[in-house]
């Protein structure tokens, strides 16, 4: 029951306008159970972005969920930049976004600093559910 509070709150906590959250917590709208609930945050990080803003979280939320462990921020960030085919990095594919702003509540974060773009931070699926 608190992962499905803490998802509903993440979501409604991530939308941009007051109309977008007004529609979120209409009756017929909010979700009723946790599935729902990540098919709500799935479309709010897919659906609702830039081409490229859901193709880069298709990318970090395929690797994280496929990891068999924590990964680092920065080594998902690396797999935005080096480009093993061509033989080089390229910074400027560095994402400037945190892990949270591309995929919302589908990543749980943990860093030593305690801030959310720390590129020591841990990142993880939020739970084994969100992996299906």
């Amino acid at each position: 029951m608190f992962l499905f509070a803490r998802v509903v709150l993440d979501n409604l906590l991530r939308q941009t306008r007051l109309s977008r959250l007004k529609q979120e917590i209409q009756p017929g709208v909010f979700p009723k159970g946790l599935e729902k609930t990540y098919d709500r945050v799935a479309a709010r990080v897919l659906d609702q972005s830039s081409d490229d803003e859901s193709k880069d979280a298709l990318k970090a939320l395929a690797l994280v969920a496929c990891a068999n462990r924590i990964l680092h921020w920065r080594k998902i960030q690396a797999f935005f930049y080096i480009h093993p085919a061509r033989g080089h990095v390229e910074y400027e594919d560095c994402l400037g976004v945190t892990c949270k702003e591309l995929c919302g509540a589908f990543f749980d974060t943990h860093s030593p600093s305690g801030e959310t773009a720390d590129p020591g931070g841990m990142v993880q699926m939020v739970h084994a559910t969100a992996r299906l």
